[in-house]
């Protein structure tokens, strides 16, 4: 039997309706969009969730620096002990009288954050001086055992002068803070221009003390004792709070978690905005 004209039309039209789909648009367009529309979600959802992830690990790390902080002052509070084998990490100790050997250098690098006797400062812990070198010597005791020990900071541009007018002698009265290494990997050495040998990349106690030959009679063997504060015209030393200044410091942690959770909430409410949107208009 014949289609009439007005059953054809009424097939038409359904069959148009099929193809237009939703909201007009092509049903070719508009059967998939719900998976584009979840996937692109999924993305912008992971992304506000890693922004987040990494306020919170910047909230932990303030945390820690925190806690870092406040150990290393009440270690640094403590009355100078005498200077043995079971001196911990970050203790002030007096220096027994003896004599200084050979001194090797550290560096370049930038002084201590605070110069003693001059005050003078630069932005990022380097002194106004720029870049220096620091004086690591072993010093030898009346009893021939012997400790590394942090002399303190020259510039440059005067580390002959500063060190060739160094007094080998120790009174007794100098006091100190017992520091770890820098590297556990092994210092190396440097081209030493016109210094000679003996310059070091890093504070390497350990390479040091077998670079020099000292392995009997060292006391704390790899560790380096640095002289601190008191009045003098060698090497510029630190003072006992430039030891819990860090590079990053606990405000710079709450301003880097504060980014990280603003960039999550802009991307969670700017991604709520945009499907919210687009759905509207499907």
């Amino acid at each position: 039997m014949r289609e009439t004209s007005l059953q054809k039309l009424q097939h038409g039209s359904r069959l148009s309706a099929a193809v237009r789909g939703v909201g007009g648009l092509p049903m070719a367009l508009a059967l998939p969009w719900s998976r584009r529309d979840a996937g692109g979600m999924a993305v912008f959802a992971t992304m506000s969730a890693v922004a987040a992830g990494l306020g919170v690990w910047q909230v932990q790390r303030r945390q820690q620096k925190v806690e870092m902080i406040e150990a290393r002052r009440l270690s640094l509070e403590q009355a100078p002990r005498q200077l043995d084998e079971v001196a911990r990490d970050w203790t002030p100790v007096r220096l027994p009288a003896g004599r200084f050997l050979k001194p090797s250098l550290v560096g370049p690098r930038g002084g201590p954050a605070r110069v003693v006797g001059t005050g003078a400062s630069g932005s990022g812990g380097i002194s106004a001086g720029g870049l220096g070198y620091y004086v690591i010597a072993p010093l030898e005791m009346s009893d021939g055992s012997v400790v590394l020990v942090n002399r303190g900071w020259v510039p440059m541009r005067f580390a002959e002068q500063m060190i060739s007018r160094l007094d080998d002698s120790v009174n007794g009265n100098a006091c100190g803070v017992v520091r770890p290494d820098e590297s556990a990997g092994g210092a190396q050495t440097a081209p030493s221009g016109n210094l000679g040998e003996g310059v070091w990349i890093r504070v390497d106690g350990g390479a040091i003390c077998s670079h020099l030959g000292l392995k009997q009679n060292t006391l704390s063997l790899g560790r380096v004792v640095d002289l601190v504060g008191g009045e003098t015209d060698g090497p510029f030393r630190r003072s006992l709070e430039d030891y819990v200044q860090f590079p990053t410091s606990p405000l710079t942690h709450s301003a880097y978690a504060f980014t990280w959770f603003s960039l999550s909430a802009a991307m969670a409410v700017m991604t709520a905005f945009r499907f919210r949107r687009r759905r509207r208009t499907v």
